[in-house]
């Protein structure tokens, strides 16, 4: 009965890949170059913190302009990468043509975050990166959302929270913008910023609201806490989970719905369940989900790179 589950799970999370699409899935690796030491747990806890800090900056500057707590969620383990070069002789090319092969029959809102152990700052005083990569092929819709991201970060340590910042709100779709914000602070979106506190950044309503009703940014704060999605209380999180919290939006239901606890049902909810399901299938069917056909056909390269410049 228990591999019944599972194939109908599996069916299930295939049916909900493009339903969830607009939730970018984002991986993190920690590439060490050859002539320094492998990261330390602490130095590793590090950067996933950054990341944290980075979820809960969009969550208030989204709630701030009365869109919700809204964010995105993130892969929290961090792949080390072995690097065959110097840590001053990487360069942007040489990372994404090197650190990564990409799938391009998954390449939908998929983004991969690199940080550079040991490398303070890139030519030009760059921070960071922000590079789409795309595909062409027959059939292929060429937008923004066709592409993987590659974010590059540098490890420098007094300016990376901002510049991570920047970088991923490239990835979600932002542009540059003024310096200022009406209401005072600093643009995260600008080009030169020199702040090192994210505390001293903002985001402006424009990009707030263009977040918002693309579904960039759908995940609430509280997804980085534990969730009960076991809805039905049957002792799995499956369709029936999701199909529940679905009808709990429209129709009375004597469950538990308000999966993230701020009130309501509604779509946060689905989505939330939807991704625990998705959690609890590939834990469970490994072989089936993971197994994939690495492709490497890089064609429209485009970087966004004057954070800190």
């Amino acid at each position: 009965m228990y591999q019944v589950r599972i194939l109908l799970g599996v069916c299930f999370l295939l049916s909900l890949l493009w339903d969830v699409s607009a939730q970018p899935s984002i991986e993190i690796a920690y590439l060490k170059s050859s002539d320094v030491k492998s990261p330390s747990q602490a130095e590793i806890d590090f950067l996933r913190e950054a990341i944290i800090k980075v979820q809960s900056f969009f969550a208030s500057e989204m709630d701030k302009h009365g869109f919700g707590k809204k964010t995105f969620g993130f892969n929290p383990e961090i792949e080390i990468i072995q690097g065959k070069l110097k840590v001053e002789d990487w360069t942007w090319e040489s990372i994404r043509d090197g650190a990564y092969e990409f799938d391009k029959n998954h390449i939908q809102n998929k983004i991969n975050i690199v940080f550079v152990g040991r490398r303070d700052i890139f030519p030009n005083r760059v921070l960071g990166y922000a590079l789409p990569i795309c595909w062409r092929w027959p059939g292929a819709n060429q937008l923004r959302d066709d592409c993987n991201w590659l974010l590059i970060i540098s490890e420098n340590r007094n300016r990376l929270v901002p510049a991570l910042a920047h970088e991923i709100g490239h990835a979600f779709g932002l542009s540059h913008a003024q310096q200022h914000l009406p209401g005072g602070g600093q643009n995260i979106m600008a080009a030169g910023n020199d702040g090192a506190e994210l505390e001293e950044y903002g985001l402006r309503y424009t990009d707030a609201a263009f977040l918002a009703d693309w579904g960039r940014l759908s995940i609430q704060e509280k997804v980085s806490v534990a969730i009960d999605a076991d809805v039905n209380n049957d002792g799995y999180v499956d369709l029936s989970d999701v199909l529940i919290v679905r009808s709990a939006i429209e129709n009375n239901v004597t469950y538990n719905t308000d999966v993230n606890n701020d009130g309501i049902t509604d779509e946060v909810d689905v989505l939330l369940v939807k991704q625990k399901a998705m959690e609890a299938i590939v834990a469970a069917a490994p072989s089936i989900l993971r197994k994939r056909k690495k492709f490497v056909m890089w064609s429209v390269i485009k970087g966004d790179s004057t954070f800190g410049k």
